[in-house]
């Protein structure tokens, strides 16, 4: 059931094509740079206070205004983004050794006809499914 699951929600993904300084050329370099951002403390907690008042964590707030400005940068409503999942999901689990975090896949069909709140929402839900 999770199998097909997966496989019904990524099927036919386009890929994200984001706006670039240099056209890319006959063979792709992945290299890339780091940028920090510290958002001041009183703006981090409106944007708390925001995700309070529609019922979704902080993550899921910031993934979703993520995925509306990169479809707004890239014209695009449908795509997929990666955010890395950690699998220590029960108190027990604090102890083992080892890396467990893994990428999860999140789908990105935005609808513009949502509110932010409502939209938030949706991305919340996603998550859910998608850790089931």
């Amino acid at each position: 059931a999770q199998l097909a699951w997966w496989q019904a929600e990524l099927a036919e993904v386009p890929t994200l094509e984001l706006p670039t300084d240099f056209p890319y050329g006959s063979s792709q370099a992945f290299k890339g740079g780091e940028m920090s951002f510290r958002l001041p403390g009183a703006d981090a907690e409106r944007l708390r206070a925001v995700a309070q008042s529609f019922g979704v964590t902080p993550f899921a707030y910031w993934f979703a205004l993520f995925q509306q400005f990169l479809g707004v940068l890239s014209g695009q409503q449908d795509f997929v983004l990666g955010t890395p999942s950690g699998w220590r999901l029960k108190r027990a689990h604090s102890r083992l050794p080892g890396y467990l975090v893994n990428p999860l896949p999140i789908r990105c069909r935005l609808r513009p006809e949502l509110s932010s709140g409502q939209w938030a929402q949706q991305v919340a839900q996603q998550f859910k499914q998608a850790l089931r």
